[in-house]
């Protein structure tokens, strides 16, 4: 299987992951607070981490998905973080199968 196959496959479960995560980390409020601040913003940051060290909620639901620690020198693992921190937080975190 190619890297690209390899990552399409595993996007959705990690942001999936990821998403249970964040729901686990911060509180209702916290998280309502986090989806209107991603609305609101112009760019690619995503609000979680005015809350929680993501990194270290992405790191935590990598590990379980991809079964290994992120190699941050590594373009394929790098590719899989962002795309799948994208879509979860253009999903607004949704706990279900993402479009």
């Amino acid at each position: 299987m190619s890297k690209e196959n390899l990552k399409q496959k595993l996007v959705e479960p990690l942001a999936l992951k990821f998403s249970q995560l964040i729901h686990r980390d911060l509180t209702p409020t916290q998280l309502l607070v986090v989806i209107a601040n991603n609305r609101a913003s112009n760019d690619d940051t995503c609000a979680t981490g005015d809350m929680i060290d993501s990194n270290m909620t992405m790191g935590e639901a990598f590990e379980a998905i991809v079964g290994r620690e992120e190699m941050s020198d590594s373009e394929a693992d790098i590719g899989l973080w962002n795309a799948a921190w994208d879509l979860a937080k253009k999903n607004h975190f949704k706990l279900e199968v993402l479009p």
